[in-house]
């Protein structure tokens, strides 16, 4: 019996890339989006990690919803894993805080640098710099593979000095991720494919009536804009100029919902 499992959060496949990698190097390791966590019996993995992204130096709401009613217990080796473009600020320490982790002894704290995807506030970084960040990347994800393995203890990834600054900034940010995301449309080149549907990891796009619909739980993770074949979805805030980024490694079709 497997007993170990991955949760994930993910938007354009750079959290899913680290925990597929993660998962397939520990060996027998179920990966499963955070959002089915409740479908599963926690207590029975002795390993337990949850890989996220980095919004504006905080965990998504998302992933702080999963586990708001989750349990771990002391004797499970629990590790979190944070991928983010920029400083990593308080995305470890704001998961690691939870109830759900009140009874573990000790949790492992890791943090991967990853390419961004904000398009609303930039573009894709360019080809050079985005294969380096991913070459240093898979050493890094090696060597938490061992430390994970050998049960090593890690120290608490604490928000560094730029975090510190603009705390209240982030927060302010994520607040409104709802408010923002009502407001994505699409152009005349959908085709509705239902791709941005299949792939919002939040269930927030539907299709209905051969309209494209944002409900109001959007995480603002660019899934749904990044990974658009016809480059169809807009936003008021988008610079039409900038590209488009999507972990080179990841098709669509591994993260669509099923």
């Amino acid at each position: 019996m497997v007993s170990r499992i991955i949760f994930y959060f993910t938007g354009t496949g750079n959290s899913y890339a680290v925990a597929n990698k993660v998962a397939k190097e520990l060996g027998e390791t179920e990966l499963v989006p955070i959002t089915r966590i409740k479908d599963f019996p926690i207590e029975k993995y002795s390993m337990v990690g949850i890989v996220y992204p980095v919004y504006y130096i905080h965990a998504p709401e998302i992933v702080i919803r999963m586990l708001d009613h989750i349990h771990f217990y002391s004797s499970q080796q629990i590790f979190i894993i944070a991928t983010h473009a920029a400083s990593w600020g308080y995305a470890l320490s704001d998961v690691k805080s939870l109830p759900a982790f009140s009874d573990c002894r000790h949790v492992q704290e890791f943090r991967v640098k990853m390419p961004g995807n904000n398009i609303l506030e930039y573009g894709a970084f360019p080809q050079f710099y985005q294969k380096n960040i991913l070459r240093k990347a898979d050493r890094k994800i090696n060597e938490i593979v061992t430390t994970i393995i050998n049960k090593e203890s890690t120290k608490s990834i604490t928000p560094n000095l730029l975090a510190r600054l603009f705390k209240q900034n982030g927060e302010g940010k994520t607040q409104v991720f709802h408010d923002l995301g009502e407001k994505f449309y699409v152009t005349s080149n959908c085709q509705h494919c239902g791709v941005c549907e299949k792939i919002c990891p939040a269930k927030n796009i539907e299709l209905s009536n051969g309209s494209v619909i944002w409900g109001n739980q959007c995480q603002c993770c660019m899934a749904c804009i990044q990974w658009c074949p016809q480059n169809a979805i807009a936003h008021p805030a988008l610079n039409h100029k900038r590209t488009r980024y999507t972990h080179p490694d990841i098709t669509q079709k591994q993260l669509w919902r099923i």
